[in-house]
């Protein structure tokens, strides 16, 4: 963790949950709209009030969707919404797709799980791109040196000790 001021970490959330938003916005999820940014000293992130939006953002396995059996649920189709009784999950048999076309599965009510999309580290990510030049510049204030220089060590072969000195 590197401390980075309380103000430029609030900041870099807050660009992050603006990325966000967008990504998840433009994806038809308003859910975003209630993402917010969290910072404290060393510390970025984005908090999601609706647990749904951290499934799309590391994504689920496949599964049965064993609490379904015996309910009443609604079915989009062409011909509009129309309510199904849910039998026989797990078991081998035809399935309706939408259109009416019929197919056979190996396990019927199985859910292909979600593809991780990982929007939330990605914007935060991006955001902190977004800011190396004035957080580059903050440490450099901060530790008076190239911020380079101290994370590369000594480019030339030689005493360590040497070279702190020397850059003292």
């Amino acid at each position: 963790m590197i401390p980075v001021p309380y103000n430029q970490a609030m900041l870099i959330a807050n660009r992050g949950a603006q990325i966000a938003r967008a990504y998840g916005i433009a994806r038809n999820w308003t859910a975003t709209r209630g993402l917010e940014p969290i910072a404290k000293n060393g510390f970025i992130g984005i908090h999601s009030p609706y647990k749904f939006l951290l499934y799309q953002n590391f994504g689920t396995k496949p599964r049965l969707m064993t609490e379904l059996e015996g309910k009443v649920i609604p079915m989009k189709g062409p011909g509009g919404t129309h309510f199904v009784t849910v039998r026989g999950v797990g078991s081998p048999g035809y399935v309706t797709l939408p259109g009416g076309v019929r197919v056979w599965r190996d396990q019927k009510w199985r859910h292909p799980g979600i593809k991780p999309t990982h929007f939330l580290e990605n914007s935060l990510e991006q955001a902190v791109k977004e800011n190396l030049p004035q957080l580059m510049s903050g440490f450099k204030k901060l530790l008076g040196a190239d911020p380079q220089q101290l994370l590369t060590g000594p480019r030339e072969e030689g005493n360590l000790d040497q070279f702190r000195n020397s850059h003292s």
